[in-house]
């Protein structure tokens, strides 16, 4: 789908049918007109035409109302449609906020770009679900809102450097209550948090967002810098249990994965139902007015 403000094309592919049509007629109209006569008809009943007046040079075929047609049946099937003014109370009530801590221990940590790698499988497994990215060190910064575009969300996170986060520090805290702002703003139903992060005060940390569920993704112990604070494991799982999450190591992030998909539902599903309810498609009407120019084909001398 291709959108544009309020208006968009459901089915865009069906415009590839475009140059394939305007060669087949070209090709058509190519092959008409006297020199198909020629093969056809005898040389002296052609003279014979040609003097009495029945046959003109010009006399060629016109495929303009076949070209209109397939024109306007290839933009029905496009697709072309309009944003429905209420489209706003059919929007998924159940999100994703991504946390991703952006300290040095993480940023440093040669699992760093792992850990990017596993937060976009984390989007991947959101489906349809709006999802959200926040970062964190000393503060906590919304990257990006809410989208249900998993692959702008995605080149997002790919984007991410130890230079993003303007400060320096840890503060996990920060990035959870950023993440219940941000859903609380949003109005949602129900939500998912996932945590990305090195685990950093964990200990004192809480999670209190009615209907939302946190998880994690701890980096390994082995991957920690000789400096940095050892990864708390034990401290994420407490602070997700809690809210009737789990927590796992980035080598291992299946668990937490496999959780956040099983919890979509019918995302997928109910995606494609209810296209019809945010958009208005103008294809079938559209597709009514392609045989008005067939209409002309009954006219003598249109394509003959």
């Amino acid at each position: 789908m291709i959108e544009y403000g309020d208006l968009a094309l459901l089915r865009p592919f069906w415009l590839l049918g475009v140059p394939l049509a305007c060669a087949a007629l070209w090709f058509t109209s190519a092959k008409a007109g006297v020199s198909a006569w020629q093969r056809a008809v005898d040389p002296a009943l052609l003279v014979a035409l040609h003097r009495f007046g029945l046959m003109r040079e010009g006399n060629v075929r016109r495929p303009w109302p076949l070209a209109l047609t397939t024109l306007i049946l290839l933009l029905a099937l496009a697709g072309p449609a309009q944003q429905n003014a209420d489209a706003g109370a059919f929007r998924n009530l159940d999100g994703v906020v991504i946390v991703m801590d952006l300290s040095s221990s993480m940023t440093q940590s040669p699992a760093f770009p792992e850990a990017v790698r596993v937060a976009r499988q984390v989007v991947d497994a959101t489906a349809t679900r709006p999802t959200a990215l926040i970062v964190y060190a000393a503060d906590a910064y919304l990257v990006s809102p809410f989208s249900t575009d998993p692959a702008t969300l995605g080149t997002t996170l790919s984007l991410l450097t130890p230079q993003t986060a303007p400060d320096s520090g840890s503060c996990l805290q920060c990035g959870l209550d950023l993440a219940k702002s941000v859903l609380e703003k949003a109005a949602l139903v129900a939500s998912d948090v996932v945590l990305v992060s090195d685990g950093e005060g964990a200990e004192t940390a809480r999670f209190d967002v009615p209907g939302g569920h946190l998880f994690a993704l701890a980096l390994d112990a082995e991957h920690a810098m000789p400096d940095a604070p050892v990864p708390q494991l034990l401290d994420l799982q407490s602070l997700t249990a809690a809210s009737g999450g789990l927590a796992a190591n980035l080598s291992a992030p299946r668990p937490v994965i496999d959780a956040i998909a099983a919890r979509n539902g019918g995302a997928s599903a109910s995606a494609a139902a209810t296209t019809e309810l945010i958009w208005t498609d103008y294809g079938r009407p559209l597709a009514f007015f392609a045989a008005l120019p067939l209409l002309l084909c009954f006219r003598r001398g249109v394509l003959q």
